[in-house]
């Protein structure tokens, strides 16, 4: 019978309300948080593939250019090699040149 008295009182009806309003209310909070921390979590995820995906492509990129750049000293190696036999050529030409003359 006290639990009937205590429980039918307007008061008690409020804050119950109160409560039961104020519970809905954190538990939705939880769950907006929950749902922010899933999808900064899937954020982070893909920005992190991008990172590494980046990252190998500057990988590639770096290897192409060293690739590149031993061409490149190969090719200008040869090309004194060969202006070297070309003056020496030229000269071996003028001599026989002058000796014709």
């Amino acid at each position: 019978m006290i639990a009937h008295l205590v429980f039918s009182r307007p008061e008690t009806v409020f804050n119950n309300r109160v409560l039961v309003s104020f519970i809905f209310a954190m538990k939705l909070e939880k769950d907006n948080a929950l749902d922010r921390a899933k999808h900064n979590e899937q954020l982070a995820k893909d920005s992190n593939l991008r990172a590494e995906k980046a990252e190998e492509e500057a990988r590639a990129l770096q290897k192409k250019i060293q690739t590149i750049e031993n061409d490149l000293d190969q090719t200008q190696e040869q090309l004194m090699q060969v202006n070297a036999k070309l003056e020496e050529k030229e000269k071996a030409l003028q001599n026989d040149f002058s000796e014709l003359v």
